[in-house]
């Protein structure tokens, strides 16, 4: 019955609580800034790993090229 709008591939400038509303200011894909109003905000950031300092080789723990870590056809370290 809530209606709601998915806006994929932004950045996120600022967000505030005015009241009971949420103002989300962000940069779309052209540069341009744009606001949205709403009750909630639900931010997704993707996904990226985040590996970097974390010593994985002298804890034995493999990463590939793009510092995931290697895992079988299991899924298992």
């Amino acid at each position: 019955k809530q209606k709601f709008k998915i806006n994929a591939s932004h950045k996120v400038k600022s967000v505030e609580r005015v009241g009971d509303e949420v103002i989300v200011k962000a940069d779309n894909k052209k540069g341009e800034e744009v606001e949205f109003k709403g009750d909630y905000c639900l931010v997704s950031v993707g996904r990226s790993p985040y590996t970097n300092g974390l010593n994985a080789e002298a804890a034995g723990v493999k990463l590939d090229d793009r510092g995931r870590v290697e895992v079988n056809s299991h899924l298992q370290t």
